[in-house]
């Protein structure tokens, strides 16, 4: 785990004050098993990949699943 600068920690200080962002945490924590309960793999899939782009992370090599049984 990485080592916060002292920039980094007076920003999640900052971050942690705010009373706009607690409460927009609050209400996706309450909405989010709603949303995650009506979903289904290929909405999941397509969620996570839309997220991965928007925090820009590098899309990982596929890798084909062998098998005949799978079990969510």
């Amino acid at each position: 785990m990485a080592i916060l600068t002292k920039t980094e920690k007076k920003e999640l200080l900052r971050a942690a004050h705010s009373k706009s962002l607690r409460k927009d945490f609050k209400i996706m924590e309450k909405n989010k098993r709603r949303y995650f309960s009506l979903m289904n793999a290929d909405d999941y899939i397509r969620f996570a990949t839309l997220s991965n782009a928007f925090i820009n992370h590098k899309r990982k090599k596929f890798r084909k699943i062998k098998g005949n049984k799978f079990v969510l």
